[in-house]
């Protein structure tokens, strides 16, 4: 790998994250805008179950 192949993986490493950032915090606004806040805990309690196992299933770098 050169150094120009290296340097465009780190800006779509970068690129990837702030797309994820934003698409939380437009997810996190669009269920503040709700007018009953509570109509979505089962959706943050499954989506936090469900990341948890996902990340348990990435390979360790051990």
């Amino acid at each position: 790998m050169c150094l120009t192949d290296a340097e465009e993986l780190i800006n779509l490493v970068r690129k990837a994250e702030t797309a994820l950032d934003l698409l939380i915090l437009a997810y996190a606004k669009a269920e503040n805008m709700h007018a009953d806040p509570t109509h979505f805990e089962n959706l943050r309690s499954y989506w936090g179950q469900f990341t948890h196992a996902y990340l348990r299933e990435l390979p360790s770098e051990d």
